[in-house]
């Protein structure tokens, strides 16, 4: 299956309010076209980097009540799994597309990552702050106003975020894009490489946050 793009019945899943119905939703049609996307990006991350990457659709199997409220294809240099390590996360919730950089409680990576962000603090603080509409918080589902704009965010902001994945086992980093629906509707099969653009100015934080593994 190639990735022919999203359509607005997949971001209207995320209105379904019936459990057994959304996920049915997901697993049938979502779920194909982001191992899809997820085939497309990993070629294009490799090309990029020269370096050899894997997807990893999301499953939520672990989920039995709570509605997930977004889903995604998790992108990374592990062959199995990808919560233990710093990844990109490329999928789609009510709000829109989304193209993120993530570190989750369970990452193994966090002490590497956040080392990254203070050794390279002052390339990487004026690299994302020029990066536009970059937003540091829960990017598949905050409101903007709850998010962090890179643009604003000073050296003190992600020397704070380095200590809080040192210190605070529950939290999770995310940084990344929104495409609003509308807007991914119209990429079609152009968004893996419009995704890619927006991964390629958040890969030297990834880069900085890995590199003393």
């Amino acid at each position: 299956m190639k990735f022919a793009g999203w359509t607005r019945e997949d971001f209207a899943a995320f209105h379904i309010t019936d459990f057994d119905e959304r996920m049915a939703v997901l697993r049938d049609r979502i779920q194909p076209k982001l191992d899809a996307l997820g085939i497309d990006l990993v070629g294009l991350l490799q090309a990029e980097t020269g370096t050899e990457w894997y997807h990893h659709v999301a499953k939520h199997m672990r989920r039995s009540v709570n509605l997930p409220l977004d889903t995604w294809v998790a992108l990374n240099r592990a062959k199995k799994g990808y919560k233990a390590t710093v990844h990109f996360g490329v999928g789609l919730s009510a709000l829109g597309a989304n193209a993120c950089l993530v570190v989750k409680q369970e990452c193994v990576e966090r002490e590497s990552f956040a080392a990254g962000i203070e050794r390279e603090v002052g390339v990487i603080c004026p690299l994302l702050a020029a990066s536009g509409n970059l937003y540091i918080g829960d990017v598949p589902n905050a409101a903007e106003e709850e998010m962090l704009p890179a643009k604003s965010a000073g050296v003190d902001d992600w020397i704070k975020r380095a200590e809080w994945l040192r210190n605070r086992k529950m939290y999770e980093f995310e940084m990344g894009y929104r495409i609003p629906v509308e807007e991914a509707c119209a990429l079609g099969s152009e968004l893996p490489q419009t995704t890619l653009k927006l991964i390629r100015e958040m890969l030297p934080l990834y880069q900085a946050g890995i590199s003393t593994r």
